[in-house]
């Protein structure tokens, strides 16, 4: 979710939100006169955040408020999207992850071929140690 720093009067939204991506809309602000704004998007601050405002990159995230990531914007209605782009590496890792774990148990719970069959008769005609 986002909201601007100076103006809490909710002159606009989200109106979509994934793990990697934020889509919001913004009114024009009447407390500013079309001057600039904070918008914030009250996630954690990191760099690695990217906004686009009507389709044109807005440039690198600023520190607000101490902890949150957000960038300066004029006063204009816009469509902002954000987006987090390692998350998409995160969630790349856990499907591979899902598949080595996938893979790993069915290494240890396929039969294990000619070569141990071999073996377990071998051992089963020299019967038991003496």
């Amino acid at each position: 979710m986002f909201r601007n720093v100076d103006d809490d009067s909710g002159d606009g939204g989200v109106t979509d939100r994934t793990a990697t991506r934020i889509e919001m809309k913004a009114r024009a602000s009447l407390k500013t006169s079309g001057g600039d704004r904070y918008m914030r998007l009250e996630e954690a601050y990191d760099e690695r955040w990217r906004l686009s405002i009507d389709g044109t990159d807005a440039g690198p995230p600023i520190l607000i408020d101490g902890y949150s990531t957000g960038w300066l914007i004029d006063g204009d209605s816009h469509t902002m999207v954000a987006e987090f782009g390692p998350q998409r590496a995160v969630k790349g890792s856990f499907v591979v992850s899902a598949v080595a774990v996938v893979g790993v148990t069915g290494l240890a719970l396929a039969p294990r071929g000619k070569r141990d069959r071999r073996r377990r008769a071998h051992a089963h005609a020299e019967g038991p140690p003496s």
